[in-house]
């Protein structure tokens, strides 16, 4: 009985940052100038690779500071 490794990778670009799971779907999150999530896409698995990816965009509200 013979060990199986699995591994997750992880792929940063920038604002960019790709999970690739070991069944081979990928998260990608993109954030913004400060550091929030922007959006947020998931790509099926190689099984699934018909299905459509789902993608979250995220919005943020500024706060004002009293004078």
């Amino acid at each position: 009985m013979g060990l199986t490794e699995v591994k997750t990778g992880y792929t940063y670009a920038g604002p960019i940052t790709t999970v690739t799971a070991p069944n081979g779907a990928t998260t990608t999150t993109t954030t913004d100038m400060l550091g929030r999530t922007a959006s947020k896409v998931i790509s099926p698995d190689s099984a699934h690779a018909t299905a459509a990816s789902q993608e979250t965009v995220y919005t943020h509200q500024t706060m004002a500071l009293a004078a």
